[in-house]
């Protein structure tokens, strides 16, 4: 392999150093992270906090030659001076190589900083350490080890350098004192990569107080260098290791596989990979157990919903979901309904007792019912917490509640979509008006539904906010005290994703409890919803009032069964590309997106079509959420056999 070993290919081999291996075979083993991999790169802000680290040191100057050679030769030059501070400094030592993302020289002392948009610890440097301070917290290990890496190669690239070793980071304790900061560094696609375009004119005055701070984990970089270094399949000295990785690379050899229960998160597990494309772990599970890929074929041990016991089974060769045994889960029965246990005994078994399609336990729902209060409140909100903060006086990662939809269900079985919020106007706060819409819709009766705990966290933070405000709005006491009912009572909210643990079960769901697997679990069994919802009453005169569709049926057959109403979104923005600026994607496809989304949007350049069909992708999406909800609910009220609508009550 021509390729020197890098940073990036020792992050990899990290995980898993048969990945290496499929890693350089990019035409031969797809990867997962390939797939929507501009909107991940919306999403995710490390390259704005690496940005934001450069515009931190004014005196700064960066290796932007193309080629190693040119770019060795040139931080040699940089680094003759006696002070200088080198962004992207390039440094080899026999097969390895590494760019800096900043390098500090003042004489002969030298600091090395790894930029990264994880936030930083409490405690500073001694929040990476566990608590006794014998080991690096297991979060932050891949971080002091990508440090270590670049610490070895850049001694033995210049020997006898005064060394110090830092993470710079997000500082979540520091506040933003200037407005817009995070629309400063727009985040565009170039030759299919990410980059970042820094608004110009951005100097100290622009970026206010600093926002990310330094750890200096010299003593924990030396620990990892003079330690073992344990990966899948490979364990010894730490240099030792090194060093066979990077000649295993420049071989072109393939080193192992050791399978285990990280092969539940590896990108190249990928389904139905056609020849002559295959998948690296059909490779690796193949070779190691000795068995086809047809009987490889289906789930593992690997997804077997929150069973910790992965990696025992796996060692033991019991891979398939048969192997495993009511020991191995150490089955028993829920107090309240199912027990995760029992979930897993289902999940693994395929199918369940007496035959029956699904799980549910009816008592246990008509119990639950029973406690609602008319008219029902599906709510779901869209936020997003930015490293950079788009408003003055918010912290790294500080919440951003930005959109909000809400479905309202009556007793008597009409249904309607009551509200919906998107505050992505650029420049604005919507913090406390995204309360306000709130409370306003909610009224004051009626059962609030969530689903999981999200909508419970984004309340709990905004009260937090308005206890922090220097300023806060003259409604402060109320919107406090109408956070209070949602989150103590008496208007608690209820978790619909907690009763479907303890008494839903569908197979097609795997055991997991999202909305977006529930719903097209209970879509394609429900008699009521199918003759509900298969004909274009939402959003039709007459039918169910809607502000987004128009027409639009739900339950549409697809290979036999019904189509999974978040796929039919899809459809509906077909047009973008063709609106959408040259070098963007608005495509909006899952919750992480829709982060990525409001980002766009507060880009006050952004063309008129592209922030259109954003807004549309947002509101449709978010208005699903809370419609799917309502579905699930009128579902299980009608194979529980309590209060249909008249006109449907023959269905079940």
């Amino acid at each position: 392999m021509d390729l020197p070993f890098t940073k990036s290919r020792f992050r990899l081999a990290l995980e898993c150093p048969t990945k290496l291996h499929y890693a350089a075979r990019p035409g031969t083993y797809p990867s997962t992270k390939a797939d929507d991999e501009f909107l991940k790169s919306l999403a995710a802000s490390g390259f704005q906090v690496g940005e934001l680290a450069k515009r931190m040191h004014a005196d700064g100057e960066e290796v932007t030659d193309r080629g190693h050679d040119a770019q060795l030769a040139r931080t040699a030059e940089l680094m003759a001076k006696h002070t200088v501070t080198i962004f992207e400094a390039t440094f080899a030592a026999g097969d390895l190589f590494i760019r800096a993302d900043i390098l500090r020289k003042r004489g002969n002392q030298v600091d090395l900083i790894e930029v990264k948009s994880k936030s930083a610890p409490e405690g500073g440097a001694a929040g990476v350490v566990t608590e006794n301070g014998r080991a690096i917290r297991a979060e932050w290990l891949p971080y002091v080890q990508d440090l270590a890496f670049q610490t070895h190669v850049l001694r033995q690239a210049v020997p006898g350098l005064q060394l110090r070793s830092l993470l710079m980071l997000p500082d979540p304790d520091a506040v933003a004192t200037v407005d817009g900061l995070h629309a400063r560094f727009r985040i565009r696609h170039a030759d299919g990569r990410p980059v970042v375009e820094v608004a110009p004119g951005t100097g100290a005055a622009q970026l206010g107080a600093p926002l990310l701070v330094e750890l200096d984990v010299s003593a924990l970089v030396a620990q990892v260098l003079s330690g073992r270094l344990v990966l899948p399949g490979m364990a010894g000295a730490w240099t030792e290791c090194v060093n066979d990785l990077a000649a295993a690379w420049k071989q072109g050899r393939k080193l192992g596989p050791a399978i285990g229960e990280q092969c539940a998160k590896c990108e190249f597990r990928v389904r139905d990979a056609e020849p002559p494309r295959r998948s690296g772990f059909v490779d690796c599970w193949t070779e190691a157990l000795d068995v086809t890929p047809e009987e490889l074929a289906g789930d593992t041990v690997l997804d077997l919903w929150y069973f910790k016991g992965k990696a025992r089974l796996i060692d033991e060769r019991r891979w398939r979901l048969s192997d495993v045994t009511d020991d191995d889960l150490n089955l028993k029965p829920g107090e309240d309904g199912l027990s995760r246990s029992q979930r897993q005994r289902m999940q693994a078994d395929g199918a369940l007792p007496g035959g029956e399609p699904f799980h549910l336990d009816r008592d246990l729902m008509r119990r639950e019912m029973a406690k609602w209060t008319w008219p029902l409140h599906f709510i779901d909100f869209e936020t997003a917490r930015p490293a950079l903060p788009f408003h003055k006086g918010r912290r790294p990662y500080g919440l951003v509640a930005f959109q909000l939809s809400h479905h309202i269900l009556e007793a008597d079985g009409t249904l309607r979509h009551a509200e919906e919020a998107l505050l992505a106007a650029p420049g604005f706060d919507p913090n406390i008006e995204f309360l306000r819409r709130l409370r306003d819709t909610l009224g004051k009766v009626g059962t609030v539904f969530m689903w999981s705990h999200h909508e419970r966290t984004v309340l709990k933070d905004l009260r937090d906010d308005l206890d922090a405000m220097a300023a806060p709005p003259t409604d402060k006491e109320e919107l406090s005290a109408f956070i209070g009912t949602l989150l103590e009572g008496p208007r608690a909210l209820y978790d619909l994703a907690k009763l479907a643990e303890r008494a839903f079960f569908h197979p097609a769901t795997k055991a997991r409890c999202s909305i977006k697997v529930v719903l097209p679990a209970v879509l394609g069994s429900s008699d009521w919803l199918r003759a509900r919802y298969a004909s274009p009453i939402y959003g039709a005169p007459g039918g169910i009032p809607s502000r987004n569709f128009r027409s639009f049926a739900w339950w549409r057959e697809e290979d036999g069964g019904a189509a999974d109403p978040y796929d039919l979104l899809g459809d509906m923005f077909a047009d973008l590309p063709e609106i959408a600026d040259d070098d963007d994607e608005a495509t909006i496809a899952s919750g992480g997106a829709a982060a990525a989304a409001y980002a766009r949007l507060q880009d006050e350049e952004l063309k008129p079509a592209t922030r259109d069909a954003i807004e549309r992708a947002l509101k449709r999406y978010c208005e699903l959420d809370t419609l799917a909800m309502a579905m699930v609910v009128e579902a299980w009220r009608a194979w529980c056999g309590v209060a249909l609508p008249d006109e449907l009550g023959a269905v079940a």
